[in-house]
């Protein structure tokens, strides 16, 4: 169940505490510098799965981020597990106040292994498959914050994809005959980690990115993006599992809008004309266009005064401007 904060709050709060009479604000931020922990969805510039060019890789391109040599320790295969180890050199960059933000995509490897052994081995899913998950995305957000005793660091994280709506999943569960309860026990499991997590980035004020209701709603069906209508082979096209650009071009927005409404950036979202031009397709509308990600981030409760003044001016002007703009249809 997804608790996005109303945008209305938002921009309500933003204009309480703005300067009356005060200059405009540019709407882009200067570019700023990401740290990344995380799987094959954030590994390199995603080329080994066809995903090139993956969430971040997108985001660089536009010049929104800058991923220093050693600021994304993704990799593929990655667990959870690896967080305690992939943290250590973003802890270092972090100390030095070298990263403004930093990403937390993992969990999708988790629960392809827990799949793997309920279907395949018949091992049952284990009682502590979502504390430990949790436990370690907690210490590896603890230890950032110790070493940002500045607050300069913008922490963000991301739930985990359903992947029992991949085209793979369900083909290997058709040709497993997996039963439809087994099916609902690992989305179930799934499900019960991501409430945790999102309960665990609300204490810490940290914003989350709901790929799971995403995935859901967006990613197993025909979308309609700058006038192109794409096909589900266009959103998983190497292996039925690793996403197309076409879907970390909408996460690219996703974390921009978990950074600009959830810190007040102004970073701005790739448009859908950009999206499917990184995808290698040809939009049919020029736009711009924006197809509007918001209900798939979940924001922390405001608490006290949301953000300060100059912040919350770059904010207001920002979202007017943008939404605005921001109307393109779903299939």
């Amino acid at each position: 169940m997804r608790r996005s904060r109303p945008r209305s709050i938002i921009l309500l709060a933003v204009c309480l505490s703005a300067f009356t009479g005060a200059l405009a604000v540019d709407a882009r931020a200067a570019i700023v510098q990401l740290g990344i922990m995380g799987d094959s969805l954030s590994f390199g510039d995603g080329s080994d799965y066809s995903e090139n060019p993956n969430w971040h890789t997108q985001l660089e391109n536009a010049g929104l981020v800058a991923v220093g040599p050693t600021a994304n320790q993704a990799v593929d295969g990655a667990t959870t597990a690896d967080l305690a180890t992939q943290s250590q050199p973003i802890i270092a960059l972090v100390q030095v106040q070298q990263l403004d933000y930093s990403a937390i995509v993992m969990g999708s490897n988790d629960a392809a292994n827990m799949t793997a052994d309920l279907v395949l081995n018949h091992i049952p899913i284990p009682a502590d498959f979502s504390s430990v998950i949790v436990q370690r995305i907690g210490d590896t957000i603890a230890s950032l914050e110790a070493a940002d005793p500045s607050h300069r660091l913008h922490q963000i994280i991301a739930n985990i994809p359903d992947i029992t709506r991949t085209p793979a999943l369900q083909s290997l569960a058709a040709y497993l005959n997996v039963s439809p309860q087994d099916v609902d026990s690992i989305r179930q499991a799934i499900l019960n980690t991501n409430l945790q997590i999102e309960a665990l980035a609300r204490q810490h004020g940290i914003p989350v990115l709901d790929l799971f209701s995403f995935i859901d709603e967006v990613g197993d069906q025909p979308l309609t993006l700058a006038g192109v209508t794409t096909s589900l082979t266009d959103m998983y096209p190497a292996d039925g599992f690793h996403p197309s650009p076409l879907i970390h071009g909408l996460t690219a927005n996703m974390f921009i809008d978990a950074a600009d409404l959830g810190y007040g950036a102004t970073l701005g979202p790739l448009s859908d004309q950009q999206i499917v031009t990184n995808a290698a397709l040809s939009p049919v509308t020029s736009g711009p266009t924006y197809f509007d990600v918001s209900p798939y981030v979940i924001l922390p409760e405001p608490s006290g005064v949301l953000l300060a003044a100059p912040v919350s001016l770059a904010l207001l002007g920002f979202a007017i401007r943008r939404r605005g703009a921001m109307r393109s249809s779903r299939a």
